[in-house]
């Protein structure tokens, strides 16, 4: 019975931390699941704005019209990932960042669109000048983009440390009680083996009083308990107390039966004995 109450107890624990610990670590993993998301896409969108240059660049080298529809797809490409790092977003100072990348965005267009727009790109001069000035607003928008980077791999780290440190208390938790749980059971199974046992002890002994020469004068009644075992003890202590007022010894027997002088044995009708013995 009590090793069924203490993994009924067990169970409940392990089930209560477990319900704990599953709450707790289904918020974070949502949280790591978005800043993952949120982290891939600023990576992917710091390479795309670096890539922006390369058209207006190839431009003013080759000349080539192609490079104006290339600039087109790159462009498409690095609006549609920073509306997803918008939608992501919920801190307002990085929200802030957004918006001074998109307007970087928006300068980085003008000045391609400037540099397509000359009639001779190979060794312009005023070309090479926005090209200048592109570089650097770029360069300040991957400053920008490397900040919210690192923002969010720090919630990611945060909230790893958090899950693991959901699952090491709820494993310390669950050991800590199973351990006091043992350390229950093994004293309450040493004392109760003990109590156990103490009828037993009882019955030994008296079955050393019954094979003694003054066992008769040693009985002693045994306090009753609630306990099968020691009502038991005291039915055999009364079976023997009375058997030792109801029976004589061997001794007094052979003392009885030395001293007889003469015996007369009379049956009646009904085949009754009776013995008459004479004493010296």
């Amino acid at each position: 019975m009590i090793g069924i109450i203490a993994l009924l107890i067990l169970n409940i624990i392990v089930a209560y931390v477990g319900i704990i610990s599953a709450n707790k670590l289904e918020k974070t993993s949502n949280i790591l699941l978005k800043e993952s998301n949120k982290n891939s896409n600023l990576q992917n969108l710091k390479l795309n704005f670096n890539e922006l240059l390369m058209p207006a660049n190839d431009y003013l080298i080759h000349g080539n019209k192609v490079e104006i529809l290339n600039f087109k797809k790159l462009d498409d490409i690095v609006k549609i990932q920073l509306k997803k790092s918008i939608s992501f977003e919920d801190n307002h100072f990085n929200e802030h960042f957004l918006e001074e990348i998109e307007d970087i965005l928006f300068e980085v267009e003008k000045l391609s669109n400037s540099i397509f727009e000359l009639e001779e790109p190979i060794g312009n001069n005023e070309g090479a000048i926005m090209m200048e000035v592109m570089d650097g607003i770029v360069l300040d928008a991957q400053k920008k983009i490397d900040v919210l980077i690192a923002s969010s791999s720090s919630l990611v780290s945060t909230y790893t440390s958090n899950n693991q440190i959901t699952n090491t208390t709820a494993t310390r938790i669950i050991i800590s009680v199973l351990c006091i749980i043992i350390i229950f059971l093994l004293v309450g199974g040493y004392y109760y083996v003990k109590e156990i046992t103490r009828p037993i002890k009882n019955l030994t002994s008296i079955a050393q009083k019954v094979t003694s020469v003054n066992s008769k004068s040693e009985f002693k009644k045994i306090p009753t308990q609630n306990d099968e075992i020691d009502n038991f003890s005291n039915l055999f202590n009364n079976m023997i107390r009375v058997l030792s007022d109801n029976t004589v010894s061997k001794d007094y027997m052979n003392s009885v039966l030395n001293k007889i002088k003469e015996s007369l044995i009379i049956t009646n009708l009904e085949e009754k004995l009776s013995l008459s013995i004479n004493l010296h």
